[in-house]
């Protein structure tokens, strides 16, 4: 039986989250064995409860890199004890492959390279400080992207491209961006067309450019309604709000 490695960088249930579930899934009906690492210092948000689907779950204390190469550099020292006991244990446990959910999660590349296993480092994010990079990092990702048993998984052939251009480099990858299959659910019988959206209100998640569309949309087709979920306060609400001339429907 092969056995992976999977490695998050948070405990929360966010995109990348759910794909990772989805990926755990797949592996799971492949005849895999599958060990979980969580970072200890996080608080549970969720996913815990989650990886009922997993063998066995680790937690460590270890962070992610991101905003400087100083910064990162320092991040790969505070791993280092936590990478040595991974080490300890892909060699022990024969652990085939090591897989790092995220751009930030470094000492799944670090543990791989350490012990010369295959790496799937799944890239959910695009190459911009709001995600925590930052061009300072370009050489170091360059080196940890080179390894040759690494293979890279983006969600689309433009980041793919985006990622390429930031690290001057054109490591093997592969695009993977699975569908999240949704229950149906019961709703009210409409006409109009209706454009929407669930997730965070962050900057981050180019809400301008989906408010943009919509008001495309709606010059086109008056009718059309827009639904937006995910907001965390009153204060991201009135931030929407402030960027459209559009009403609530």
């Amino acid at each position: 039986m092969k056995h992976i490695l999977v490695i998050n960088h948070t405990r929360g249930l966010h995109g990348s989250e759910h794909v990772l579930l989805q990926s755990i899934h797949g592996l799971k009906k492949a005849g895999y064995r599958i060990t979980v690492v969580l970072p200890k210092q996080v608080e549970n948000q969720g996913l815990d409860e989650m990886l009922d689907e997993a063998d066995t779950i680790i937690r460590l204390r270890y962070k992610v890199a991101g905003e400087h190469v100083l910064r990162t550099l320092a991040i790969c020292l505070y791993n280092l004890p936590a990478m040595f006991y991974l080490c300890r244990r892909i060699r022990r446990e024969q652990v085939d492959t090591v897989y790092s959910n995220t751009s930030t999660t470094v000492i799944g590349i670090m543990a791989a390279c350490w012990t010369r296993r295959k790496h799937l480092w799944h890239f959910h994010e695009s190459a911009d400080s709001l995600y925590g990079w930052h061009n300072s990092m370009n050489g170091l990702y360059r080196l940890l992207a080179s390894y040759r048993k690494n293979t890279l998984l983006y969600l689309s052939q433009c980041q793919r491209h985006e990622w390429e251009q930031a690290i001057g480099q054109h490591p093997a990858s592969v695009i993977y961006n699975p569908v999240r299959l949704l229950s149906k659910a019961e709703t009210i019988p409409h006409t109009s067309i209706r454009f929407g959206y669930l997730g965070g209100f962050e900057e981050r998640k180019n809400l301008p450019w989906l408010l943009h569309s919509f008001e495309e949309l709606h010059h086109e087709y008056p009718s059309a309604e827009l639904w937006l979920s995910g907001a965390r306060n009153q204060q991201e609400i009135d931030s929407i709000k402030a960027q459209t001339s559009l009403q609530e429907p």
